[in-house]
């Protein structure tokens, strides 16, 4: 175990699986990180290196969630925190009131938890360390991976929700991606690659293809003229995937939170343990060199072993034992301790 873990205050995936391997005396494999991620036993992080655009605001519980009144009874009806809270209040959820309804309006990202924009300063750079909140595309996404690294099926399910991350004071952002890495957008350079990216499998070829450059370049014109006119904000869209220049890692108090949960030997325990094992197989092979008053290998003499040791503690200027050096009772108590270490390994 490297020295500069007690160092750091976190962890990238591959170094966690090997702190944790350490831990547990197991192997721990980058799987079983992510597989401890989605069952809540792990908070992944997210290092944003060069930082990406967000959406920021905090998480408020459903009392402070952003909302709007609709007299839309079909929405109202497929709206469960309208129906839960109804019914929590003793109204019969059957009966659609007359009377508007508040729909929630932010998105949840928990338990009775939801992101609430803050309307003066919503759209900024953010970098650092930001935790993941584990629900919508990332959820997905560390799915994905998981099952990527066990073999497992291929993930089909979608989410509109986007990439939302978090800090320990409430503050949530929501990762932004700009209009012009959507594919799907006439003009962007995303459309572009995806027309390169056809003719390079050969589905468009020949004059199909030329066409479809031209348009393109018809229709950058117009699309950067169209950008140019909004607010920047206005220009991007929720994320579903992380940044590429982003980096998993886990902080060193969610990993050692995970070692303390569980009862497991810490790393700092294990090579505890290592020492005795070997004090109780030097206290043997001394018994077996050092005499009868030092008993045998198989039964170590503790008390004659200690009194034989002592003679090379370090002492002072006029022969007595320096007051640095271990005492006859500690030095049993050392002994014994490896000995019954061994014997119970």
């Amino acid at each position: 175990m490297s020295k500069l873990f007690k160092l750091k205050k976190w962890l990238t995936v591959a170094e966690s699986a090997t702190y944790l391997s350490l831990a547990f005396s197991e192997t721990v494999t980058e799987s079983d990180i992510y597989r401890l991620v989605l069952d809540r036993h792990l908070t992944l992080s997210a290092n944003l290196v060069n930082h990406a655009y967000a959406r920021t605001g905090r998480s408020v519980g459903i009392e402070d969630a952003d909302f709007y009144m609709s007299d839309d009874l079909d929405l109202a009806s497929i709206n469960e925190t309208v129906d839960r809270i109804r019914k929590e209040r003793g109204e019969d959820p059957l009966i659609r009131p007359a009377a508007p309804h508040k729909i929630i309006s932010s998105v949840a990202i928990g338990e009775n938890q939801y992101f609430k924009r803050d309307v003066k300063n919503d759209f900024t750079t953010v970098g650092g360390i930001w935790d993941l909140v584990m629900v919508g595309n990332n959820k997905l996404n560390i799915e994905h991976m998981f099952q990527v690294l066990t073999g497992g099926p291929e993930i089909t399910l979608t989410c509109l929700d986007g990439i939302f991350l978090s800090q320990p004071n409430g503050e949530v952002c929501e990762l932004q991606v700009s209009v012009d890495e959507n594919e799907y957008q006439t003009g962007s350079n995303a459309a572009l690659r995806e027309i390169h990216e056809q003719i390079g499998y050969g589905s468009l070829t020949g004059k199909n293809a030329k066409k479809a450059l031209a348009d393109h370049k018809e229709q950058r014109v117009e699309y950067l003229s169209y950008v140019k006119s909004k607010p920047k904000k206005d220009n991007y869209d929720p994320a579903h995937l992380m940044p590429q220049d982003a980096i998993y890692v886990l902080k060193m108090s969610s990993l050692n939170a995970l070692t303390g949960k569980v009862g497991s030997s810490s790393v700092t325990d294990t090579t505890q343990r290592n020492y005795e094992l070997a004090i109780g197989l030097l206290t043997k092979a001394l018994a077996d060199k050092a005499g009868a008053n030092c008993g045998t290998q198989e039964n170590p003499n503790i008390s004659g072993l200690s009194e034989l040791l002592q003679q090379y503690l370090p002492a002072d200027d006029v022969g007595s034992l320096s007051n640095k050096a271990l005492s006859i009772s500690t030095l049993r108590k050392r002994l014994k301790i490896g000995c019954d270490s061994l014997k119970n390994s």
